[in-house]
């Protein structure tokens, strides 16, 4: 299993040279409940690099664990080294997402980790 993990920061709106909010987020409404899905068809199919914008050159990639327990060690991670961009307005989309207790999934992260032993490689 591969996980790709990236780190969001709000976007000055000035920065991003008029781009308008990120057509893909409207999709995020469609998910209603834990495990839900949306089918996209046709124009509505998009990429990753469509969704989050910024290219990403430099990554880091390590095997680690599943977050949740049990936190079996089954997943390759890659993580991108730059941050990705993102408005005001998808953050609020990203923040109505419901975790399966019901609650909003926010600070939804697991406790650093010891990196044992560990190799994190850095990709360029």
């Amino acid at each position: 299993m591969a996980v790709i993990g990236v780190f969001m920061a709000l976007a000055d709106p000035s920065i991003l040279d008029g781009q308008a909010d990120n057509r893909y987020f409207s999709y995020i409404d469609q998910i209603t409940a834990v495990d839900s899905s949306v089918t996209l068809t046709g124009s509505q199919v998009f990429t990753i690099q469509e969704l989050i914008r910024t290219p990403v050159n430099y990554y880091f990639t390590y095997k680690g664990s599943l977050t949740t327990p049990p936190c079996n060690p089954v997943v390759t991670w890659i993580v991108s080294k730059d941050f990705i961009r993102i408005f005001p307005s998808e953050l609020a989309q990203l923040n109505k997402l419901l975790g399966s207790d019901g609650n909003p999934m926010t600070a939804n992260y697991r406790p650093l980790q010891n990196i044992g032993t560990r190799t994190v490689n850095f990709n360029a």
